[in-house]
């Protein structure tokens, strides 16, 4: 998960829970971030996807999981939103979005680790898993993803907002819309490290 290239901001703690790698952030000042102009490994707008395990502590508010977010330099993010949905979302323009979000009863529950995973599909499909469960937005999805200059972060934006509070494990980005098989390959053989901890099993 850890790319040498990020700045770790406030001492983000590196750790392990239960022998899961795993980094802590606070939601009040820690998070990862990667100047994007050093490396174009972040700077998608063709087909990608991204993800992680994460597991919250709360989710009164907005959380960012990982992307490039800024005041309109919207690219691309994951995120959790207030009322413990998640969301990913791909801009065309760097205001306007295209997003889809879990719905009950895919919840976020506090305290359990659980697999999220965002997929772009130019001009086809903005799809996200909540675990195992997919979701899809097929309307009008534009043919790139705007080329942000915002930074990547994970476990907040670029507008410093939207700290995440909890611990993530196994997070990854990478320039190809993955097959559904192998997001579920991802799910189902990552999950033997959360057995019995993680949500809809």
């Amino acid at each position: 998960m850890i790319d040498f290239n990020f700045t770790k901001v406030d001492s983000p703690v590196f750790s392990y829970q239960n022998l899961i790698p795993c980094v802590t952030l606070n939601g009040t000042s820690q998070y990862l971030t990667v100047d994007t102009t050093s490396t174009a490994n972040y700077s998608l707008t063709g087909e990608f996807t991204l993800g992680a395990w994460i597991k919250t502590d709360v989710f009164t508010t907005a959380q960012a999981i990982m992307g490039r977010w800024g005041s309109s330099q919207q690219g691309y993010l994951v995120s959790v939103v207030n009322d413990g949905t998640v969301k990913f979302e791909v801009s065309a323009t760097g205001a306007n979005t295209f997003s889809v979000v879990s719905t009950d009863p895919d919840l976020l529950p506090i305290d359990v680790w659980t697999f999220v995973c965002g997929r772009y599909t130019p001009s086809t499909e903005v799809a996200m898993w909540f675990n195992a469960t997919k979701y899809t937005n097929v309307t009008s999805i534009p043919a790139a993803a705007y080329a942000s200059t915002a930074a990547f972060y994970i476990g907040n934006d670029a507008l410093s907002s939207r700290y995440f509070d909890g611990a993530l494990s196994l997070a990854f980005i990478c320039g190809q819309a993955l097959p559904d098989r192998m997001i579920e390959l991802l799910y189902y053989q990552s999950k033997a490290m959360f057995y019995g901890i993680s949500h809809n099993a």
